[in-house]
């Protein structure tokens, strides 16, 4: 499974919680936007974790299943540092 994790959490502490916790499970591609690769088994331990660790009341987040196909552009500061791949072949393959 292929999904982007996106959150708004309202108190800093919690936001911080959050934050720490999803580093642990998905790679950060922004503050608070996480890329998460795994299996479905991973993807329902993550968002367990996750809805034990916000309020329900105050928070929000959001996430959005994306294709194993679908491409990634960016501008600005890179993804990843020059040389470093975190999954797959380099692009020399």
């Amino acid at each position: 499974m292929r999904c982007l994790i996106c959150y708004d959490i309202a108190e800093s502490r919690r936001l911080q919680r959050v934050g720490r916790y999803m580093q642990q499970h998905a790679r950060a591609l922004q503050r608070s936007i996480f890329l998460f690769e795994d299996n479905d088994a991973a993807f329902e331990c993550c968002l367990e974790g996750l809805r034990q660790r916000i309020d329900h009341q105050e928070d929000d987040v959001r996430i959005y299943v994306i294709g194993m196909l679908s491409q990634l552009t960016t501008t600005g500061i890179p993804l990843n540092p020059e040389g470093v791949w975190i999954n797959g072949p380099s692009p020399e393959n």
